[in-house]
């Protein structure tokens, strides 16, 4: 994922903001820190965008069994195993070296919706900033 920056005056805590400031100083650092932390909840934004974008379907069942295909020739049988054989290694390998499985389209909409429901409460903090101050 992405890493959010360190901030002196603004708590994210799940979606919500929180604000630490008491002088018009801090308020003025604290609306920079509000627009950067913005910045990059909008690119988290857009990369689940993309990745909801490229995220596999989920496949629907069929009433009826997967029939196997039919082959032209043996030498097309045998490549087709030799690539179903190195498909389930790849799996194995990528497992045993501990790659995450990736989310769901269902987790990641969940996530945008967080990260939606962020930026709208970032928004209303800089408002209340510079409505205030």
């Amino acid at each position: 994922m992405i890493a959010f920056s360190e901030t002196q005056y603004v708590r994210i805590d799940g979606s919500a903001v929180a604000l630490e400031i008491s002088s018009d100083e801090e308020a003025k650092l604290a609306l920079k820190e509000l627009r950067h932390k913005k910045r990059e909840y909008q690119l988290l934004k857009r990369k689940l965008n993309a990745a909801i974008k490229n995220a596999p379907k989920p496949k629907q069942k069929r009433g009826k069994a997967k029939s196997h295909p039919a082959y032209e020739s043996p030498i097309a049988f045998v490549g087709h195993s030799l690539f179903e054989v190195g498909a389930l290694l790849q799996g194995l390998i990528a497992s045993e070296e501990g790659d995450a499985k990736p989310l769901s389209q269902e987790q990641l909409v969940a996530q945008l919706a967080v990260v939606e429901e962020t930026i709208l409460h970032l928004d209303e903090a800089i408002l209340h900033i510079q409505g205030r101050f």
